[in-house]
């Protein structure tokens, strides 16, 4: 019987050592699931780490695109309204110049007529000679009379011709031969036809 229980605790021994071992491994294969369950969390996580970051990146080569083309459309503002303003001073300095140019000439043009305008002395003789041609030497008038009833008068380069006349022909002659005269600016007509 000694025998029998040595055999009984021999395989009660056994079979608790059996039982540990089992114990130990189940520890060890829940110890190894949750190791798994660990690498695949810290997995996913890293995944999901990565999608983020694609996706920040995204976004900011997003929204740095948008400023450069922000900026680019900004600069050729800029540059539309640079070239503008040069065009509208260049426009103005060439009215500027035109203007200028204009003055110079009418200067030179006015300094021109007054050196080679006769005075107002000289038209008159010259107006005289014009209407009377050589009646005037035949038959002397008195100062200013350009025929019997004919005056002039120069004033300024404006000739005022007064008087009576016999026709119409005659006074539009005479206005026509005294605007012929260089140096006469105007011509009033204050001849009245005297019908006989």
């Amino acid at each position: 019987m000694k025998k029998t229980l040595v055999i009984l605790a021999t395989v009660g021994l056994v079979a608790v050592g059996c039982e540990r071992r089992d114990t130990v491994r189940e520890g060890a294969g829940a110890d190894q699931q949750i190791e798994q369950q660990r690498d695949a969390q810290v997995e996913q996580l890293e995944r999901q780490q990565e999608q983020v970051e694609q996706q920040a990146d995204a976004q900011q080569r997003s929204i740095e695109a948008q400023a450069d083309a922000k900026q680019a459309q900004l600069d050729a503002q800029q540059e539309q309204v640079r070239a503008e303003a040069e065009a509208q001073r260049a426009q103005l300095e060439a009215q500027q110049a035109q203007q200028e140019v204009q003055q110079e000439a009418q200067a030179v043009r006015q300094e021109a007529a007054g050196a080679a305008a006769p005075s107002d002395q000289q038209l008159e003789q010259s107006v005289r000679q014009s209407l009377l041609g050589d009646q005037q030497q035949q038959q002397p008038q008195p100062a200013g009379a350009v025929a019997p009833n004919v005056t002039i008068q120069v004033s300024g380069g404006t000739v005022t011709l007064t008087g009576t006349v016999q026709s119409e022909q005659q006074k539009q002659d005479m206005e026509q031969k005294a605007k012929a005269i260089q140096g006469v600016q105007q011509v009033e007509n204050n001849l009245e036809v005297q019908e006989q």
